[in-house]
């Protein structure tokens, strides 16, 4: 192909490139719930997504959030259920491959959209973390055990999972005589606009909330030891949140620990220090949004174009909140324990290098069927050649589009405190602070018995307005400052 026949088809093919239609966008519902939630329609949102329309692992995980965040908590944790099941359902007969084509060769001619959503490493880890949440706040420790183990499982099961897509990403790569150091940097730079979300944190396994939460729910079933291990290790992720040093302290001192955490940054206390009573949980915004970016791909006597996601933010107002006591004092202040918008943008700059590995496979596939097709019609006359190209060009333009499913619900970061409130305490006032300290509003939010020795207070902030992780009979008039 001459090149000016190159820039013909470029030109062509760049015009086309944001047309849609032929394959439905595979974030429509998730945006629409989205949009509800924000604008104040959590009702209208779970519509949204209700499962006669939508019901794959996406929708399951979002309603299971929404449900939970408007205090069905049951109802969350079976839509956590059905998540889980469907997980396993893929685990259990995938196998890692980088170009997925155990998963459905349709994949590989079309688009990654093919492709059935297992969900993301840090996602599963979350699922566990957020069920987990939910049992406490229905009083059943027993069960939120079970899950925590659940959670601290999967932490190690994706940290290996996640090497092992990588290397089979490298390795596919090397045979499809890709420069994978060049597509490394081809990656970060992609990812300039998010480098300094990048650099927050570089293994998207380790979930200091879920690791944390072990601890107090290893505490509350009377497993100190397995306690103090969890608050060591939730540390050691987070060194600088005074929560878990506080916890870390105290039990290293009641266990008669403290050898073990000896050149360790922890405040002063004594065996005889109590625990905080209420646990504060604070869901802020939401988790980044993904978009779709596409480029051509110029390949011999031919120009293909590829699809791919890139994660934009979703920004918050919120910085973190005070918990203030009846009397008036500031009780404590949260502290976020995960970044969930760096894990996001963590792990899909990770896959990035899998990504592209299949659209080279797919673009160098589809340049072998589509030139023989412009070959055959070349022969005919050069125009009709001409048309074959273009005709290629357009439905490749149009049917490459980049997988951007995931879940959408996920708050953008979640933050914690731990404090001590009466033991009649029935609510509680929350001083909604800024990035800068300034207050943003003051609500009153409802405290949920969990067990003889615990409180929680979970709290969701969505773009100015708050909703109550509390069964509908601990709300009370609390609901009444959902208002902006």
């Amino acid at each position: 192909m001459t090149t000016a026949r190159i820039a013909l088809v470029l030109i062509f093919g760049m015009a086309v490139g944001g047309c849609s239609g032929v394959v439905t966008a595979n974030n429509r519902e998730l945006l629409r719930a989205q949009t509800l939630m924000v604008s104040g329609q959590p009702r209208d949102a779970l519509a949204a997504l209700d499962a006669s329309k939508r019901d794959d692992l996406c929708a399951k995980l979002d309603r299971a959030l929404y449900k939970s965040a408007l205090g069905d908590v049951t109802g969350g944790n079976a839509e956590y259920d059905r998540a889980i099941t469907e997980i396993r359902g893929y685990e259990n007969r995938a196998t890692v491959s980088a170009t997925e084509t155990t998963r459905g060769a349709g994949s590989l001619l079309i688009n990654d959209k093919l492709l059935e959503y297992q969900g993301q490493g840090f996602e599963k880890v979350l699922v566990h973390a957020m069920k987990a949440r939910n049992y406490l706040l229905l009083g059943d420790s027993e069960a939120a055990r079970v899950e925590i183990r659940n959670a601290n499982m999967r932490q190690d099961q994706e940290r290996k999972r996640h090497q092992d897509v990588i290397d089979a990403a490298n390795k596919e790569g090397k045979k499809q005589q890709i420069d994978m150091g060049k597509l490394s940097n081809d990656v970060d730079a992609r990812f300039a606009d998010s480098s300094a979300i990048l650099r927050r944190l570089d293994n998207v396994y380790q979930n200091p909330f879920a690791t944390y939460l072990s601890g107090i729910v290893y505490e509350l079933n009377g497993e100190t030891g397995d306690a103090f291990i969890d608050y060591k290790k939730a540390n050691q992720m987070v060194p600088g949140a005074q929560v878990v040093a506080n916890d870390l302290a105290r039990l290293a001192a009641t266990l008669h620990r403290k050898d073990e955490v000896v050149g360790v940054k922890l405040p002063k206390v004594d065996a005889k220090t109590p625990a905080g009573n209420t646990l504060v949980i604070l869901d802020n915004g939401f988790a980044p949004q993904k978009v779709e970016i596409k480029f051509p791909i110029p390949i011999p006597n031919n120009v293909l174009f590829a699809a791919v996601p890139i994660t934009r933010p979703v920004p918050t107002a919120l910085g973190d909140a005070e918990i203030v006591g009846p009397d008036g004092r500031v009780l404590g202040r949260t502290e976020m324990l995960v970044d969930v918008e760096g894990m996001a943008v963590r792990d899909l700059h990770d896959q990035y290098p899998a990504i592209i590995v299949r659209q080279t496979i797919r673009a160098v596939a589809k340049g072998v069927g589509e030139e023989a097709a412009r070959r055959s019609a070349a022969n005919q006359s050069a125009a009709a050649g001409l048309a074959v190209e273009l005709t290629n060009i357009t439905i490749n333009a149009v049917t490459e589009q980049a997988d951007l499913r995931g879940w959408y619900a996920l708050p953008r970061s979640i933050h914690v405190a731990r404090v001590t409130l009466p033991n009649d305490a029935k609510e509680v006032t929350l001083r909604m602070l800024d990035n800068y300290g300034g207050v943003l509003s003051q609500i009153t939010a409802p405290v949920v018995a969990s067990g003889p020795t615990m409180k929680i207070v979970a709290v969701r902030w969505i773009d100015g307005r708050t909703l109550f992780a509390a069964p509908a009979a601990a709300q009370g008039k609390a609901v009444a400052s959902t208002e902006r």
